[in-house]
């Protein structure tokens, strides 16, 4: 995933259908994105530094 934050561009790897459903679904997408998504400087739960390049 991809998103924009202030003009500047943050990828993530591997977020699921059920994440990405939430955070479309949220009241507040900032809040839900900092809570969930957000990395916490350590990779997070869906960094992409140890995951293999996707297919398209």
């Amino acid at each position: 995933m991809l998103i924009r934050l202030k003009q500047v561009w943050y990828h993530y790897c591997e977020i699921d259908q059920g994440t990405v459903s939430a955070l479309l679904a949220a009241r507040s997408k900032g809040t839900f994105y900092s809570g969930s998504i957000k990395d916490s400087g350590t990779g997070g739960k869906f960094g992409c530094r140890d995951k293999t390049v996707p297919e398209f």
